[in-house]
């Protein structure tokens, strides 16, 4: 069976003729179309074309209906309406698939948000700890330089300390040496707070107070100076005095023989030992001690030697 498209309007109404189909359909005049049905055969599909008067194409509308030309299918002698729809199954299925395509890109879409968002705090990350290591180098460094800057600060302050302590004591020593005894303890007194851990200084006024005869005070600094520096031989001498004075015999005996062992040559621990001596009944030894410090020219041994032979 054969489906016919046929022109409405160009080809009949403008001339007010008609065409008929079908068998012993025939050709009015003036138009020239053929029957697409020939008489005695079943039908075929032969051609289908509309002709005007002059032979072309009614170029709108015909060229449309050769392009939808179509040859029927076989039915097998059932209804058209019986017949399946296959364009809504091919619908169908292209929705479905159309469904699962854009359910696949958005699934992608999805896992490449992910991604960059993975790779995003990957690199938060990373540039959170390369900032956190950056500030932890520069508050190293901060505290390395204040540290350094500190012991810069701490040495020229023990510099200029130690120039303005070494001035204090050479002023001291001079009073010491003039016997200007308030003035060297004063100077002295000051160099200890310049620095209170300074043994010369501790002596020298434990000294000065030795010989204004304030030997309590004398002993307590010079103490303290041999605490500093065990190796003070000055301080070791004037404080023998000292205990000496205060009446402690073994222990002035003890620090004028200690004194004599490390520096020998010292007349006023000499004399110093032989009075000791004498007070502890040993008038030989102190006899020894004297005439060393004769020999030595020390100022007043001589004295010291004559009582104690005279007293034998």
């Amino acid at each position: 069976m054969a489906m016919f498209f046929g022109c409405s309007s160009c080809c009949t109404e403008d001339r007010g003729e008609e065409i008929e189909t079908g068998h012993g359909a025939h050709r009015p005049p003036g138009v020239g179309t053929k029957s697409i049905w020939e008489e005695g055969e079943e039908a075929k599909p032969l051609e289908v074309g509309l002709l005007n008067t002059t032979g072309s194409i009614c170029q709108n509308e015909h060229n449309a209906l050769d392009a939808l030309r179509v040859e029927a299918p076989d039915l097998g002698g059932a209804s058209p309406d019986e017949c399946i729809d296959l364009d809504d199954g091919i619908d169908e299925g292209c929705c479905s698939n159309k469904e699962e395509l854009q359910t696949e890109k958005a699934g992608d879409r999805e896992q490449d948000d992910v991604k960059v968002e993975g790779d995003m705090q990957v690199k938060l990350a990373l540039r959170e700890a390369k900032e956190k290591l950056a500030k932890e180098k520069r508050e190293k460094k901060a505290k390395a330089k204040a540290a350094e800057e500190e012991k810069a600060l701490e040495k020229d302050l023990a510099k200029q300390a130690a120039e303005k302590l070494a001035e204090k004591l050479k002023e001291a020593d001079a009073a010491f040496r003039s016997s200007q005894w308030d003035v060297a303890v004063l100077a002295y007194s000051e160099a200890i707070g310049i620095d209170a851990r300074s043994s010369r200084a501790r002596a020298g006024r434990g000294g000065a107070y030795l010989r204004q005869e304030l030997f309590q005070e004398a002993l307590q600094d010079l103490n303290e100076a041999l605490a500093l520096d065990d190796s003070n031989l000055y301080a070791l001498r004037d404080r023998a005095e000292a205990r000496h004075k205060l009446g402690d015999l073994e222990g002035a005996a003890a620090d004028y023989d200690k004194k004599l062992s490390l520096a020998g040559g010292d007349g006023r621990a000499l004399c110093g030992r032989g009075e000791v001596k004498m007070k502890q009944g040993d008038k030989d030894g102190a006899l020894e001690y004297f005439q060393l410090a004769m020999q030595l020219n020390y100022k007043g041994s001589d004295v010291l030697f004559r009582s104690a032979k005279a007293e034998r």
